[in-house]
C-alpha cells in the first residue's frame, strides 16, 4: 500500500512541474497562439498577435495596424496617403483567409492607389487581376471604366496622327475643317511640341514600351470583361479606329462589325458601319481573294440604307460610291472564273459564268462587253469545228496538246447552235442560262 500511495505522490508531482514549465498549454495557444478571437465579416480581417502563423512565415502589414485593418487603410486613402493605403489593400487582397467580397474590394483598391500615384500600368495590370479573380464582381464596371479611361489616355498621339491627317484629306478636298476647341488646341500643340518616336518610356504614367499596343489590349479587356457596359461599345469602336489608320483593315472589320451587330442602340452605329464597310473593300483582296467580304459589305451597305436614314442622307453618295466598288469586283471576279473555265477546256462553265456577268451586273459595262465576246468567240469556235481541213486539224491540236487550252468541238452529225436558242428544260438545271448552247448543256 505504501508503494502505491508513493507511486501516487510521484506522479502528481511530475505532472506539476510538466504544467509549470510549460509543455502542456490550452487549446486555444494550440491552435492559433492567442486567446483573443475574432469574427471574418465585411472589412474585418482576423486580429493576430506576434506569437501567430500566417501563410508565408512573416508578419504582415496588415497585422501591424490593428483589428480592423480595411478601415485604417480606408483613412489612409481618403487622407491621400495612398502609398500607405496601397500596401495595406495588398495585403489584405493576397490574405487568403479574408472572404471574397473584402478582397475584391482591397484588389480595386490596390489598384487606385497606384492610379492615384500615377503608376498607370501597374494599376491597369491590378484591374485586370481583378476582373479575373472576381469576374462578376461588383467592381467590375468601375475598373472596365478606369481601364478604358488609362488606354485612352495612352492613345492621344494615336488621335492626333488621326486627325492630322483628316484636316489634310479635307484641305486637299477643299472642305472646311471644324473649328478646334481649346482643350484640343492645347493637345494638338503639345503633341507636335513633343517628340514622335520614343522607342523607351520613362514616364511612369505609360507602358515602357509600345503604348498603343498596350492600350489595344487594355481595351480588349475591357470589352471581354464586360461586353454589355457602358464601355463597351466605345472600347470596340477604338480599337478599330486605330486598326483602320493602320492599315489592318480585316482586323479593324472584325471589331466594327461586333459593334454594329451587337450594339444597335450606340450613337457611334452609324460611323462604325460606314467604317466596317469601307475596311471590308479594302480588305477584299482582289478578284483572285475570298468573295466573302465583298458579300458582306453589300450586306451592310444594304442594312445602312435600310436602318440609317441619317447616314443615307448625309452619306448617300459614299454608299452609291462603295456599291459600284462592291459591284464592279464581283464582275470582275465572276468573270475571271468563266476565263479559269475557258482556259481549262470546260467551256460549258464557262458559258455559265459569262452569262451570269451579262444578267447580274447590266450596270458594270466593261465586264459585260468582254463577256460577250468571249461568247461570241465560243460560238465561232463551234463553227470551226466542223471543218475537217488540215490547218483548223492542226490548230486545234495545237491549242490542246501545246498550249493547253483545247478548243470546243461539235459532236458528229450537229449543227452549230444559235446563242439565242433555248435549251432543254427536261436537262438543264433551273439556273442555267436559257441561251445555252446545245452542246455545251451538262448531260441528263
Amino acid at each position: 500500500m505504501d508503494l502505491a500511495v508513493r507511486s501516487l505522490v510521484y506522479l502528481g508531482v511530475v505532472g506539476s512541474s510538466l504544467l509549470a514549465s510549460g509543455c502542456l498549454g490550452s487549446r486555444s495557444s494550440f491552435v492559433g497562439g492567442s486567446d483573443v478571437t475574432g469574427k471574418i465579416g465585411a472589412g474585418e480581417v482576423i486580429p493576430a498577435s506576434s506569437s501567430d502563423e500566417v501563410t508565408d512565415g512573416k508578419t504582415r502589414t496588415s497585422e501591424s495596424k490593428g483589428n480592423n485593418p480595411m478601415l485604417d487603410a480606408e483613412q489612409l486613402f481618403k487622407a491621400g496617403k495612398f502609398s500607405e493605403a496601397e500596401s495595406i489593400f495588398a495585403d489584405i487582397a493576397d490574405d487568403k483567409r479574408n472572404r471574397p467580397e473584402v478582397a475584391e474590394k482591397a484588389r480595386f483598391y490596390q489598384a487606385e492607389c497606384l492610379r492615384e500615384r500615377g503608376y498607370l500600368p501597374s494599376a491597369v495590370d491590378g484591374y485586370n487581376r481583378l476582373l479575373k479573380d472576381f469576374p462578376n464582381g461588383v467592381y467590375r464596371e468601375r475598373a472596365c471604366g478606369q481601364m478604358f479611361l488609362i488606354a485612352n489616355e495612352w492613345l492621344e498621339p494615336t488621335r492626333q496622327e488621326i486627325r492630322k491627317l483628316e484636316r489634310a484629306e479635307r484641305a486637299k478636298k477643299g472642305l472646311p475643317t471644324e473649328p478646334e476647341s481649346e482643350e484640343e488646341k492645347k493637345r494638338r500643340e503639345a503633341y507636335e511640341n513633343s517628340s514622335k518616336i520614343i522607342p523607351v518610356n520613362f514616364d511612369r504614367r505609360l507602358p515602357t514600351f509600345a503604348p498603343e499596343a498596350r492600350a489595344l489590349e487594355v481595351l480588349e479587356n475591357v470589352y471581354q470583361h464586360d461586353p454589355t457596359g457602358p464601355f463597351a461599345d466605345q472600347a470596340l469602336f477604338m480599337i478599330g479606329r486605330v486598326k483602320f489608320h493602320r492599315g489592318e483593315y480585316s482586323d479593324a472589320d472584325t471589331f466594327f462589325s461586333l459593334l454594329v451587330d451587337q450594339h444597335g442602340r450606340s450613337p457611334l452605329r452609324d460611323k462604325a458601319l460606314e467604317l466596317a464597310i469601307l475596311s471590308k473593300t479594302n480588305s477584299a483582296g482582289g478578284p483572285e481573294a475570298d468573295g466573302r467580304p465583298l458579300k458582306e459589305a453589300m450586306r451592310l451597305i444594304n442594312l445602312a440604307k435600310s436602318t440609317s436614314p441619317e447616314m443615307v442622307r448625309s452619306r448617300g453618295e459614299m454608299l452609291d460610291e462603295q456599291t459600284k466598288m462592291v459591284r464592279y469586283q464581283q464582275a470582275e471576279k465572276d468573270f475571271n472564273t468563266a476565263e479559269l473555265y475557258r482556259r481549262t477546256g470546260k467551256y460549258g462553265s464557262a458559258w455559265y459564268y459569262y452569262d451570269l456577268v451579262i444578267r447580274r451586273y447590266p450596270d458594270q459595262l466593261t465586264w459585260v462587253e468582254k463577256s460577250k465576246n468571249r461568247m461570241q468567240e465560243i460560238q465561232t469556235e463551234l463553227e470551226r469545228s466542223k471543218d475537217p481541213s488540215f490547218m483548223e486539224s492542226t490548230r486545234r491540236f495545237m491549242l490542246k496538246y501545246v498550249l493547253g487550252t483545247p478548243a470546243p468541238t461539235l459532236p458528229e452529225g450537229k449543227e452549230v447552235p444559235k446563242i439565242a436558242q433555248l435549251p432543254s428544260e427536261q436537262s438543264t438545271p433551273k439556273d442555267a442560262p436559257k441561251n445555252l448552247p446545245k452542246e455545251l448543256q451538262p448531260r441528263p
